[in-house]
């Protein structure tokens, strides 16, 4: 009994050191991203020379693609050719263990499904259609399994907007913001980005928002990912709050990043084989967006990898590791 004991012990304390140095190398990893996602969001010029720096340096295959989004959204944004770049981006690795779907990392990658749709509206205001249909046909093959997740029914509708192939998107959004989201995996700490996301698509196509619903929307503008994705489009005059000039002038002081870092997800799910509606935790449609420094954000948005342990590591992290 004492052997059986001092084995399992033994056993715990390996996996555990084997987790801490995982956890350490990811935030080695993500320090570069989230500097990347700053470029971003602050609109730095140099954000295109910042993203190739840390493209040169990454070896992680996972962080690579994440970092991609950001690549192709910089591209667009200065009116570069992004062709190479679309075509190599391999979403793949974000959503997959050893070539099988993992629930998991979706969640563990949710902000860049964010990212993702802040792309799709960059490149649906420009009117690059073919863009957004390229991209997103680099998620079909995962599309069955994905479409039980609020991250990628959320991208999903962002494209449809703009490729208007169908308005069954609508519903989605409609029932998401109604709290109507039942059987569906989720981050829990993003679901107010995805509500005011489908809030601004649903103002776009055309649906007329009642007064909590244009509060919402005027507050998610003044919010990073909001202004990212609301300045390209009429909607943001429409219900932006008016500003004076030194208002204008001035800049936030901390910019919110929906990035992952190393915190434990706080992942809402009902397991897809079995939904259980007492096992989804629903969110207020009314919920709002909130400010959240870079640093605070970055703490309490993270996913460590103690999330993958029933999981295989990816051949390429587990070589680099080697």
């Amino acid at each position: 009994m004492g052997n059986t004991i001092l084995y399992i012990l033994l056993i715990v304390a390996i996996y555990t050191t084997i987790l801490n140095y995982r956890m350490v190398k990811r935030n080695k990893n993500s320090s570069g991203y989230v500097k990347c996602a700053n470029a971003l969001f602050k609109g730095d010029a140099d954000a295109g020379a910042q993203i190739a720096q840390y493209l040169e340096k990454e070896t992680v295959q996972e962080y690579r693609e994440k970092t991609a989004i950001f690549k192709l959204y910089q591209l667009l944004r200065d009116e570069h050719e992004y062709t190479e770049t679309l075509q190599n981006f391999n979403p793949s690795v974000l959503v997959e263990t050893k070539g099988a779907f993992n629930p998991q990392s979706v969640i563990t990658n949710s902000d860049s499904f964010i990212w993702a749709c802040i792309l799709l509206n960059k490149a649906g205001a420009a009117g690059d259609i073919e863009f957004v249909r390229q991209f997103m046909d680099k998620f079909t093959s995962r599309k069955e399994e994905l479409s039980k997740f609020v991250e990628y029914k959320v991208m999903e509708a962002t494209a449809q907007l703009y490729l208007g192939e169908n308005e069954d998107w609508k519903v989605f959004c409609r029932n998401l913001l109604a709290g109507e989201y039942e059987g569906y995996r989720y981050e829990r700490k993003l679901i107010g980005f995805y509500k005011r996301i489908a809030q601004l698509l649903l103002a776009e196509g055309g649906d007329e928002l009642d007064e909590m619903a244009k509060d919402d929307l005027t507050s998610f503008a003044e919010s990073s990912v909001g202004k990212m994705m609301m300045n390209d489009r009429g909607v943001y005059t429409k219900y932006a709050a008016p500003k004076n000039e030194e208002e204008t002038e001035e800049e936030p002081a901390e910019e919110e990043v929906p990035v992952k870092e190393t915190e434990e997800p706080a992942e809402e799910t009902v397991p897809a084989e079995e939904p259980a509606a007492e096992e989804t935790e629903t969110v207020p449609a009314e919920e709002t967006v909130e400010e959240v420094p870079v640093e605070e954000e970055v703490a309490e948005e993270e996913t460590p990898e103690v999330q993958e342990e029933e999981t295989e590591v990816p051949a390429e992290e587990k070589k680099e590791e080697e």
